[in-house]
């Protein structure tokens, strides 16, 4: 069994208020009898439990909603971009190699003065806009100043 109750009988009826469940007395005094954990055995470093740091707006009838934002526990003392770094390589050791730097670089925002961005040879160089002149098309010459047009 997987932690369930026996239901003896169940009434449904139209309106949900009127639904029952008649279970026998030992199953409600003991739900879980045949759930059997060790919690010797769980690793406590695997125990991560969200913070919600942004709370999503409520559903209504017309918008269904948006979800909370959520970090796990442990990443709340990542303060630097090098650490968010350490913290997704140890706890994702499955992502490929420099996308630990991504994710960091994206939790932070990237600064250009900060000197780890050049380290990891993903720093931004700086656009150079040059203005062409362009040149007039042959027979076409182009005058400045204060020109009078009339029209007659």
């Amino acid at each position: 069994m997987d932690g369930t109750v026996k239901v003896e009988k169940y009434i449904m009826a139209d309106d949900s208020r009127m639904n029952y469940c008649f279970i026998k007395q030992k199953e409600i005094d003991n739900p879980n009898k045949d759930l059997k954990v060790d919690w010797d055995e769980i690793d406590k470093d695997t125990i991560d439990y969200g913070v919600v740091v942004e709370k999503g707006e409520p559903e209504t009838e017309d918008y269904v909603g948006t979800l909370d934002k959520v970090l796990p526990s442990s990443f709340l003392s990542v303060k630097t971009q090098e650490d968010c770094i350490n913290w997704y390589s140890e706890k994702y050791p499955e992502y490929p190699d420099g996308f630990a730097e991504i994710l960091a670089r994206y939790q932070f925002k990237e600064d250009k003065n900060n000197p780890l961005a050049h380290q990891t040879g993903y720093s931004e160089k700086k656009k150079q806009t040059s203005k062409k002149k362009s040149k007039p098309t042959k027979g076409l010459t182009i005058k400045q100043g204060p020109i009078k047009v009339i029209f007659d």
